[in-house]
């Protein structure tokens, strides 16, 4: 058997451990949470490096893809820091320096062709101090290239986003080490780094003996990598320098503690253990009597016992409170028994209740949280969206729909559930009228179903409804004490939208007034714009954009050469090919049209159109040289009605050509159009609905009849 003594000094051992090993779990914890902490703020350097990266290198790309474009001079270098641009060549196909504007290589000695044809490239043969350059090729043509070479310090321009001890590299698609900041004798210039280590965000290796610790962000649209890292002794540096004292300082006084209330446990102890055993004594009576008066004069022979507690004021307190509050549940154990049924019926009705309550003011409450939202939302469709499916999420609803007016008719606005609900709704809606379907709520009952019909109005104007299907056994109570406050917010959100269409087709209106200035300043005519509207609209509408979004960019194509006004008539109407010098001025309308249509929001897609319908998909067009994606859609839209429209029609420098032959230009090309002009989906629409386009073309003839 146990002595107490034993036990004390058993206690006493096990506490020890207990202080050690919390004393070990805590500086583990700290050293998992020092790791963290650099791990999080490591991420954010490393995207913060890759986007320097990426913008250092797109500027000085797009700089050498200007200088190939235009013609090159090298003093568009000037304004760059010698230390940070220290070489400059233009060489010939075979890579010999035809020209040498900076660095120690002169004309004729030939750079070699792996180097220009890499994307991203280092070496240290380029620079007179033999320091390791990043070198950046563009081909002029097919005459050569456009080399430069650019100090490592212009990549990863801010090194101070390094803690000590850290490191940072920029690597090529093989691992091998272009860039190295940081503890550069870890990663020297020219080192591969193991390739399984670039397909891994995040992993742990020995490197030259230390563990390391890497984290690798592939740079988006490039063939390189940007890594940080560090080692693994800062993690324990960190954790011994923040956790130790800290942990140390908690284990003595936990210590401490122990010590000095040890001599009390066993008196304590004793008492405890005395009066827990009368509580579970009592504890068995009240559960296990067959009735309550039973129970409670059990309860009183109890309560007359005295308790082998310890001599402490204390617990003498305890020990009288004890029997007083056994005598007193005894004695009210009578009343309390007669009046327990009672109370369990009370209990289970206002439980009920309760539940009823909480679910209408959870239901209540999320409506407002989402009509708040809705009144601050900047996309009216996406928060009439949100609205919907929370109402058939709330009310466990088959379907819910909200309808709006256009032009005084109902039509579906937005809508969650089930389809085949959805269609029942649109033919209620052709056959009856805004005011004969919400001028009142009302509930129909059909296939298990409730149909339930909210009006929505403001300044006592209808402005549409909200319908909400329930089953039949729905709780159609809870339903409307839920929406009636609701309503009112719900119609703040159609009177917005309401506003918005009617703002937008104002600017529409304000469109199609701009256009007749363009048509009857140079000879693209009504006709034409109105083409440019029908073509737009069906390849908008094959590719599945929005109604809303097909209404803009039907008007806003048709202002596509808008900027045109402040082009000389002598130039539009030349019958010959233009000069050099005119066709730049021509390719200024691109950048007067959207200085012309302003900053005005709503002409947002407009602006995109003027500025965007001459780039190409392969790059090379004007004013900007986008290429692919970086092309707004609605540009890249009316680039492809616009050519095959110029082809078909008649202009002061050609002739029209037929819909077989505007489409074989427009797919196969023909040296002034290629196919690699258009985005390739567009392309496939051509294919498909070349015939409708034909016949749109047919149906808009131009005022001169064609050959």
């Amino acid at each position: 058997m146990v002595t107490l003594d034993s036990f004390r000094r058993r206690l006493l051992a096990a506490s020890l451990l207990l202080v050690a090993v919390f004393s070990s779990l805590f500086l583990l914890w700290r050293r998992d949470l020092a790791r963290g902490e650099r791990e999080q703020a490591l991420e954010r350097r490393l995207a913060l490096m890759g986007r320097d990266v990426l913008q250092t290198v797109d500027f000085h790309r797009r700089l050498l893809q200007g200088m190939s474009h235009v013609g090159f001079d090298a003093r568009a270098f000037d304004g760059l820091s010698p230390s940070l641009c220290p070489f400059l060549v233009r060489t010939d196909v075979e890579g010999r320096i035809a020209e040498s504007y900076r660095g120690p290589l002169g004309r004729g000695a030939r750079l070699p062709l792996d180097l220009l044809s890499t994307p991203l490239a280092a070496t240290s043969l380029l620079d007179e101090r033999g320091r390791p350059l990043v070198v950046l090729a563009h081909p002029v043509g097919t005459e050569g290239w456009v080399v430069a070479g650019f100090s490592p310090s212009a990549l990863f321009s801010r090194q101070d986003r390094l803690r000590q001890g850290e490191w940072a590299l920029l690597l090529s698609p093989e691992g091998r080490v272009l860039v190295s900041m940081g503890e550069a004798s870890l990663f020297p210039f020219g080192a591969t780094m193991p390739t399984e280590l670039l397909l891994s965000p995040r992993s742990t290796r020995t490197w030259l003996g230390v563990l390391q610790h890497f984290l690798v962000l592939p740079l988006p649209g490039e063939d390189f990598f940007v890594a940080v890292g560090y080692p693994e002794s800062l993690i324990w540096q960190e954790a011994l320098d923040r956790g130790l004292a800290a942990g140390g300082a908690v284990a003595l006084g936990a210590l401490s503690v122990l010590i000095l209330i040890f001599p009390l446990f066993s008196s304590v102890l004793t008492s405890l253990t005395s009066l827990s055993t009368s509580l579970v004594e009592a504890e068995g009576t009240l559960t296990r009597a067959p009735d309550p008066v039973e129970a409670m004069e059990i309860l009183r022979e109890l309560g007359r016992r005295e308790l082998p507690l310890a001599r402490f004021a204390e617990f003498q307190a305890i020990e009288v409170s004890f029997g007083r509050l056994l005598e007193a549940v005894a004695r009210e154990g009578e009343e309390l028994a007669g009046l327990y049924e009672e109370a369990s019926a009370m209990e289970e009705e206002l439980s009920d209740s309760n539940r009823r309550l909480t679910r209408a003011m959870d239901r209540l409450g999320a409506l407002l949280d989402l009509s708040r939202e809705t009144q601050s939302a900047g996309d009216l469709d996406g928060a009439a969206d949100g609205v919907a499916r929370e109402l058939g999420r709330l009310f466990g609803s088959p379907f819910t729909a909200i309808v709006a007016l256009r032009s005084g008719e109902p039509f579906i606005w937005s809508w969650a559930g089930r389809p085949e609900l959805r269609e029942e709704l649109v033919d209620s809606l052709r056959v009856a009228s805004p005011g004969g379907l919400f001028s009142r709520f009302s509930v129909a009952s059909r296939q298990g179903l409730k149909f339930f019909q909210f009006p929505v109005r403001t300044l006592r104007r209808l402005v549409g409804g909200v319908v909400v299907v329930l089953p039949a056994e729905g709780d159609e109570e809870g339903l409307r004490e839920t929406m009636e406050p609701f309503l009112s917010h719900l119609a703040g959100l159609l009177h917005s939208r309401a506003m918005f269409v009617e703002v937008k087709e104002a600017y529409h209106d304000v469109s199609i007034r701009m256009q007749v200035f363009t048509q009857a300043y140079h000879e693209e005519t009504g006709a034409h714009l109105g083409r440019i509207g029908d073509y737009a609209l069906l390849f908008g509408s094959e590719l599945g954009l929005s109604d809303d979004y097909l209404s803009d960019l039907r008007a806003f194509s048709q202002l596509h050469d808008v900027g045109k006004l402040r082009v000389p008539q002598a130039i539009l109407s030349k019958p010959s090919a233009l000069t050099e010098e005119e066709f730049e001025i021509v390719k200024g309308h691109t950048l007067w049209g959207a200085e012309i249509l302003g900053d005005s929001p709503w002409f947002s897609m407009a602006r995109d159109i003027c500025l965007g319908h001459h780039e190409r998909w392969c790059g090379g067009g004007y004013p900007r040289g986008l290429s692919g994606e970086a092309i707004p859609l609605a540009a890249r839209i009316v680039s492809l009605c616009d050519v095959y429209d110029a082809l078909r029609s008649r202009r002061s420098y050609k002739p029209p050509f037929s819909h077989e032959r505007a489409l074989r230009i427009i797919l196969e090309g023909d040296g002034r159009v290629e196919p690699d002009y258009f985005d390739p989906r567009l392309l496939e629409i051509l294919r498909r609905r070349g015939d409708d386009l034909a016949r749109l073309f047919e149906s808009r003839p131009d005022e001169t009849p064609q050959e």
